[in-house]
């Protein structure tokens, strides 16, 4: 979960409804995710291939741990629940995220607070590329992007000045001496 929103920063909604073989897509380059134009917020075709890398765990996490969690129930749903039904998107998704977020980075994260996080540090990691941030499911121009742009060069500029304007400690002896 945490490194497919990582990397892909689905809304809420397209995350909790991924369906095995209609939203992630087993192709022979690798996964793709892919939704439909009235499943997204600005009713675009949204289609990115899932990173390589993750390729190994979303095999695993499919043919073991959602197999066993699905215990021979049939669907299609890729996130399930220990009941083996699919999870929702207002309780058990939202949840799960926020529990492994905890677990793993030690701070709950909620869905809508990754994806900031991902344009916020695309911009401060590659501020070349932030225009990237715009093929963010939903994101339709720069604009929303650009929010998380200038406030990562609004850290950058506040992270430099504030080593401009430090004055190094100097250890001083009783009398001034």
């Amino acid at each position: 979960m945490l490194a497919l929103q990582a990397t892909r920063a689905l809304r809420r909604k397209n995350f909790a409804q991924i369906e095995i073989g209609r939203h992630l897509a087993c192709q022979p380059n690798g996964y793709v995710l892919r939704f439909e134009a009235a499943e997204m917020k600005n009713r675009q075709v949204f289609e990115i291939p899932v990173p390589d890398d993750l390729t190994g765990d979303i095999d695993r996490y499919i043919e073991h741990h959602r197999a066993v969690l699905a215990g021979g129930r049939d669907s299609r749903s890729l996130w399930l629940a220990r009941d083996g039904k699919p999870m929702t998107i207002n309780s058990s998704v939202g949840a799960r995220f926020q529990k492994t977020t905890a677990r793993h980075l030690g701070k709950r994260m909620g869905l809508h607070l990754s994806r900031h996080g991902l344009a916020t540090g695309l911009a401060i990691e590659d501020p070349d590329n932030v225009r990237m941030g715009a093929s963010m499911p939903s994101h339709a121009s720069f604009n929303t992007t650009e929010g998380s742009y200038i406030a990562a060069r609004q850290f950058e500029a506040s992270r430099k000045f504030r080593k401009l304007v430090e004055v190094p400690k100097q250890r001083r002896k009783c009398g001034g001496r």
